[in-house]
């Protein structure tokens, strides 16, 4: 049990690291371990762990200890965030079945003055939460939720939720959160509009898909109008499907090379990414649908594997949904994250969710 907490803990650690690195919140040379307050806070896991030998249980106590202490990782922080969602992402499933305080809890974050009749909610991607729809590109910060809010007069409501849980079970408490939400705003909501990263956006699919075969009941499905997804695997994700050869076609990518280590220990949510949904996109919703490509062009390898390093070309855009031409849109020389930060990918959400 130590080793695997052991082995736990550099891979939520990799993948916190990895995702800043991809942001242009961290510097340095490579190599799988953060600096400063984080990387004391993943060395005392690690020292803990060593030391007690026992349980799961222990470590994570240990883990809730260190991120509890000063120096900017107190639970308000961002990098506490960051540390938490990571370790949901891989072990997610395990830390809410057994009641576990750092389970992250599903919630919608937005100002408490919010009252605004069209809503959009934003859905963040496995092992992140809603603090990194932030970014940078070239110095300058990006959150695309907030450019279309501002452009198309939305009030933006983000989601943060546990990802290591199975993708159904996250729709189905988002099915019944969103029908809450639309009970308790102060203003009648008028429309609902969806923009969903990565795994938010098969969320978002199972949410619609289960508001659906309740036959129309829910207020907020009959609100929905539009939904963004970016790259999000429809189809599923060659990270799950390409055995372990994927090192050759993974390991170079920097956001990417800590899940390499998910050979044997992966949550539930990182086991549903293997196959995507089999359900249908809702029904009478605009969808856009954006992949993202590494390389200057489209190639067989880049569709049906390679993609934005993470997601196929083919995946992300849908191809077995039906989606017309017009619905969907390819990015090239851009990764996965960099979906996030793009300037162009800001200006194609703006002028669909317009």
């Amino acid at each position: 049990m130590a080793q695997a907490t052991v082995g736990v803990t550099n891979i939520a650690e990799g993948v916190h690291r990895s995702v800043r690195r991809t942001l242009l919140l961290e510097k340095g040379a490579e190599g799988s371990t953060t600096t400063g307050i984080t990387g004391l806070v993943y060395s005392s896991i690690r020292g803990t762990t060593g030391l007690v030998s026992k349980a799961i249980e222990k470590a994570l106590l240990a883990i809730e200890a260190s991120l509890s202490e000063p120096e900017g990782a107190g639970p308000d922080s961002e990098s506490y965030q960051a540390i938490v969602a990571a370790l949901n992402g891989v072990i997610g499933d395990q830390l809410a079945a057994n009641a576990n305080p750092l389970a992250t809890t599903m919630s919608f974050q937005y100002p408490s003055h919010a009252d605004g009749d069209k809503i959009l909610l934003v859905i963040h991607g496995l092992c992140m939460n809603d603090l990194q729809w932030t970014t940078m590109h070239e110095d300058v910060q990006v959150n695309h939720a907030q450019a279309v809010a501002k452009a198309c007069g939305f009030t933006p409501v983000y989601l943060r939720y546990n990802t290591g849980r199975g993708i159904e079970v996250n729709g189905a408490e988002l099915n019944e959160k969103l029908e809450d939400l639309f009970a308790t705003w102060p203003t009648p909501i008028k429309q609902i509009h969806v923009l969903a990263h990565s795994m938010g956006g098969l969320v978002m699919r199972s949410a619609a898909h289960q508001a659906e075969a309740a036959g129309g009941k829910k207020l907020w499905r009959r609100k929905l109008k539009r939904i963004a997804f970016l790259g999000t695997p429809h189809h599923g994700a060659p990270l799950e499907k390409a055995g372990h050869w994927i090192d050759i076609l993974l390991g170079g990518t920097p956001f990417s090379k800590p899940f390499l280590a998910l050979t044997k220990m992966r949550s539930q949510g990182i086991n549903d990414l293997r196959h995507g949904l089999n359900h249908p996109l809702p029904k009478r919703v605009a969808i856009l649908a954006i992949a993202a490509c590494t390389m200057a062009k489209r190639s067989l390898a880049a569709d049906k594997l390679s993609g934005d390093g993470l997601v196929s070309i083919n995946s992300a855009l849908g191809i077995d949904l039906g989606l017309g031409a017009g619905s969907t849109e390819v990015f090239f020389k851009m990764n996965h994250m960099q979906l996030l930060s793009r300037p162009e990918v800001g200006v194609r959400l703006i002028k669909f969710f317009s």
